[in-house]
């Protein structure tokens, strides 16, 4: 219910730091790795009782996690549609 109360205040602002991270070069299959990596540190920092840490790692799997889809259909209409692994691990 939550995001779809955000999502059209959000959209704009996503689809603007999507355009740019795709400029950079940035892939959905590469956002997609790092949000698996940070959630897998986040689950190590918890282990480790480094919650900050965690904390901060969680952001960024969650800040990955949203960007990819965006990302995804840029990368769609430049005729160079994401991966399959990306797929799959999303």
């Amino acid at each position: 219910m939550l995001p779809a109360l955000v999502a059209p205040y959000a959209a704009p602002h996503l689809e603007k730091a999507a355009s740019w991270l795709f400029e950079k070069g940035i892939t959905s299959g590469l956002l997609t790795l790092a949000s698996v990596l940070s959630s897998i540190l986040v689950m190590a920092m918890i282990g480790l009782q480094l919650y900050p840490v965690a904390i901060l790692a969680l952001i960024l799997n969650r800040a990955c996690d949203a960007f990819d889809t965006p990302v995804a259909e840029l990368q769609r209409k430049a005729g160079n549609p994401p991966s399959s692994f990306s797929a799959f691990a999303d």
